[in-house]
């Protein structure tokens, strides 16, 4: 089992807990490292039993998941972790800070990630 004083808790599932180890097994707080897809996959690989090849499919099937939802405009809720809200923003007028040439800014869409309130009080804490 993992030490959870130099761990970091990764909740895909309510029934599926992950940790990763901070480079060292230091204090996370001296390593502020993000948590990439490689890293997610290796801690499938290792907690979970899955092959490597497995571990990627799953690491990649949920992202694509995750983009396919966010590119089709609708929001995604992880109960307990956040909610990406998907925003539309309506075109406007900006400057080139350079040249401060006025010019057309186009209409998009952005999204926005919102903490739950279970998340942002561990993250408090």
């Amino acid at each position: 089992m993992l030490d959870t004083s130099v761990s970091r808790s990764i909740f895909l599932s309510k029934n599926l807990r992950l940790r990763w180890l901070s480079p060292c097994g230091t204090n996370e707080e001296d390593h502020k490292v993000a948590l990439t897809k490689e890293k997610i996959i290796d801690t499938i690989y290792h907690q979970v039993g899955l092959s490597k090849s497995q571990s990627r499919t799953v690491a990649e099937g949920l992202l694509e998941l995750i983009k396919g939802t966010l590119e089709k405009g609708e929001n995604l809720l992880i109960s307990g972790f956040g909610k990406l809200v998907v925003k539309e923003k309506s075109a406007r007028r900006g400057r080139n800070p350079q040249t401060t040439e006025d010019l057309q800014l186009r209409a998009r869409r952005v999204v926005v990630f919102k903490t739950s309130g279970v998340l942002r009080d561990k993250i408090n804490e």
